[in-house]
């Protein structure tokens, strides 16, 4: 019956994406609506001499493989960052994680895992405006 009661609980967690934030700026900031945060694939999409950005924290997500797709990650990622008032994400890598196998219910699983870097973002009209 414990077996059974696992096997339950580990099912209703597939395809969840779980988020570690690490945060690295002391500020903070209010809360936004999640549709506000712009998602950048790589942080040569910001190197433009009119963009601004300060890092707020490192975004660690993970996803059972089977389940969790590119866009799932992203949907995670800018939750997070909408929590914590920034306007951007921008990922640092994916990458498939290890193959575990699970004792209990017999079954292997593998990760889909990211990085991803929560950003307060602007469009600079001189160099001295700073976000």
């Amino acid at each position: 019956m414990k077996r059974y009661t696992l096997l339950a609980l580990g099912l209703a967690l597939v395809g969840c994406v779980t988020a570690n934030v690490q945060t690295l700026s002391p500020k903070t900031y209010a809360a936004i609506p999640v549709d506000s945060v712009t998602v950048f694939l790589d942080v040569s999409e910001l190197q433009a001499d009119s963009i601004a950005y300060e890092r707020l924290a490192l975004i660690h997500l993970k996803g059972d493989q089977t389940f969790t797709d590119q866009e799932s990650l992203f949907k995670k990622a800018r939750e997070k960052a909408a929590e914590l008032g920034a306007n951007g994400v921008v990922f640092a890598g994916m990458e498939e994680g290890r193959t575990t196998w699970n004792w209990l219910t017999g079954a292997s699983t593998s990760n889909r895992q990211a990085q991803a870097f929560a950003i307060r973002w602007c469009v600079i009209s001189g160099r001295d405006e700073r976000p």
